[in-house]
């Protein structure tokens, strides 16, 4: 019988304004879609105890969850350095996805937003997740599609001057440059994860079109908060102004856009469940 996932659990702050709150900490190019990932993830059930797999600086730990999660995960010490200080997670782990230092069977939820997409040795990583979740224990996934890249704006301009080859051509030197390896269908993910011991339970799309088109088209206003984040760890200098007057005025331009359910969507959120043997 495959359960509800909305059913009741720990879950984040319901009713919250994600895209402003997320307008305040990051660039648009960034904030508008993982505000997106915020408003559609929040409705899901997350019971304890919560791995954070791929945490990164903990910014979306922090502005997601209503209670912290009992540990946030990621590769890169750096990073991780943020996290702490953001106080967003109960403990905190340097560890590679492919080897958790976790006894078996020691969490209710896993959670990766946009993370697998970067795993190199996926299935071994999926087989220790498998390995760490309870029986009937949840991972919690949200993955790109390669019709995220096909729809930033540079991808689309030149397929409709007729540059295919080209169009498809920046869609991957957009996956090459932003790291990301595991870009497959639904049916792919699907094996996939029985491939590493997990049953899909249940996926949807999100996302439109027009929120990858303003991705690519913000990308170079973020230019500086790129550099910013490299050299401090932060995306923006003084999110005290941006919360006072920049990021209300991006939130009214983005709210439709955000707010907007798209049938069709480009992402991926998906749920699978360990199989029990």
């Amino acid at each position: 019988m495959i359960r509800n996932p909305f059913d009741t659990g720990t879950w984040p702050r319901q009713g919250k304004d994600f895209l402003q709150e997320y307008l305040v900490h990051a660039p648009a190019a960034l904030a508008l879609l993982r505000a997106i990932e915020c408003r559609v993830l929040a409705p899901m059930r997350f019971e304890p105890p919560v791995l954070d797999l791929g945490c990164g600086d903990g910014l979306f730990g922090q502005i997601f969850f209503e209670h912290k999660p009992e540990v946030g995960l990621d590769h890169t010490l750096w990073e991780l350095r943020m996290a702490a200080r953001r106080e967003a997670y109960r403990a905190l782990m340097c560890a590679d996805i492919a080897d958790l230092p976790f006894a078996d069977r020691s969490f209710a939820t896993v959670f990766a937003n946009g993370v697998l997409e970067h795993v190199h040795g996926l299935t071994s990583g999926l087989r220790e997740i498998a390995r760490v979740l309870r029986p009937g224990g949840r991972l919690i996934f949200t993955v790109p599609t390669m019709e995220d890249e096909r729809q930033l704006f540079g991808a689309v301009l030149l397929r409709r001057l007729g540059l295919e080859r080209w169009a498809e051509r920046y869609a991957e030197g957009y996956n090459r440059v932003f790291g990301q390896v595991n870009i497959h269908t639904l049916e792919e993910w699907e094996e996939l994860l029985a491939q590493g011991g997990l049953r899909l339970v249940y996926h949807r799309t999100y996302a439109s079109p027009m929120v990858f088109h303003l991705h690519d088209l913000t990308m170079p206003l973020s230019l500086p908060n790129f550099l910013l984040k490299r050299f401090s760890g932060r995306w923006v200098a003084f999110p005290g102004v941006r919360r006072v007057i920049i990021a209300p005025l991006w939130a009214a331009l983005l709210r439709r856009i955000y707010e907007e359910e798209a049938p069709e969507g480009c992402s991926l959120l998906l749920v699978a469940e360990p199989i029990l043997e």
